[in-house]
């Protein structure tokens, strides 16, 4: 319920007219990130879900900031100079999150085939328990699925 009453309210935010141009997210495809991969460029995925989410299953290499951690969490361990891709199950969260990191200065992008579901349907690799691979195989796997 605790859930729910967060989103509505994040919701209702967005819909405020103080929401401005700056909170807009540029959105990625899969096509791009490939060859931002391929290119060996600096791309980092973030995942905004919870722990048990992100231990099922994840983009490979991720990096897990919850929504409710990203105002107040420690930004340490995201580096500045990379493209982040930000990302949920849909990215309600995943936007929620790009906005936050984009306002500490981030370059950062949402998928336009959205969320893990969207990357999934892509047949792309993940990592985790559910797939039960590692984040260094699924790493491996987008690699040369980025170089065909």
């Amino acid at each position: 319920m605790k859930t729910c009453a967060l989103a509505v309210a994040v919701f209702a935010a967005m819909l405020l007219p103080s929401t401005q141009a700056a909170d807009l997210i540029v959105k990625i495809t899969h096509a791009q990130i490939l060859s931002e991969v391929a290119q060996q460029s600096k791309i980092v995925f973030i995942d905004a879900r919870e722990p048990d989410e992100f231990a099922e299953e994840r983009l490979p290499g991720a990096i897990q900031l919850p929504l409710r951690g990203a105002a107040a969490g420690p930004l340490r361990s995201i580096p500045r100079d990379a493209t982040l891709v930000a990302y949920c199950i849909k990215d309600f969260r995943g936007y929620e999150v790009a906005r936050a990191l984009q306002r500490e200065g981030y370059k950062v992008r949402v998928m336009d085939d959205p969320g893990l579901n969207g990357w999934k349907k892509a047949k792309l690799p993940t990592a985790g328990d559910l797939p039960k691979a590692s984040d260094a195989q699924a790493m491996l796997a987008l690699r040369s699925r980025a170089t065909r």
